[in-house]
């Protein structure tokens, strides 16, 4: 729970930030020269890594817990899921 807790204070900003801030960062930084017009699609790419970011890395941290407990069954149900 520690590494958990730990984990999502400092990705729930970076998640927020990316959500809110994904298409201007994105402007800002690859919206000149040739490929200037895809940049509103790396704008998108930021906002839906920004969906999944936190549950990936709690599930993945959940996974990592258990290998160590040696639980591999728990880690096919929620590899399942």
């Amino acid at each position: 729970m520690r590494a958990i807790r730990l984990s999502v204070t400092a990705l729930l900003p970076a998640a927020v930030a990316f959500l809110a801030l994904g298409l201007p960062l994105a402007h800002v930084i690859f919206g000149f020269g040739q490929g200037a017009k895809d940049a509103s699609f790396v704008g998108g790419a930021l906002m839906a890594l920004a969906i999944g970011l936190v549950p990936f890395t709690v599930q993945y941290i959940c996974l990592r817990a258990f290998y160590a407990l040696e639980d591999t069954k728990t880690t096919f149900f929620l590899q399942c899921a």
